[in-house]
């Protein structure tokens, strides 16, 4: 194994293990497919924005109101687009 692949493999580890230590704000399925797409830390840096805009969230007013998946992609979405 050159150097290259070695980096190439301690990023896409370290991409994981920032959406694993937040909680995966991005679900498991979408973050592997954007990372077999996109560079590792603009991934994991979309994991950050994205697990920062869930905390700023408030609830709509109902009691034991929570996120749905959809709308952690939505939010996803919206960060990845700005």
């Amino acid at each position: 194994m050159d150097i290259k692949q070695a980096i190439e493999q301690q990023n896409l580890a370290f991409a994981r293990q920032v959406n694993r230590i937040l909680d995966r704000p991005i679900p498991e399925a979408l973050f592997e497919k954007q990372l077999s797409q996109h560079d590792p830390m603009r991934v994991a840096t979309l994991a950050v924005k994205t697990r920062k805009s869930l905390n700023d969230h408030k609830p709509n007013g109902r009691l034991n109101h929570k996120l749905t998946k959809f709308d952690r992609f939505i939010l996803w979405l919206k960060r990845a687009r700005a």
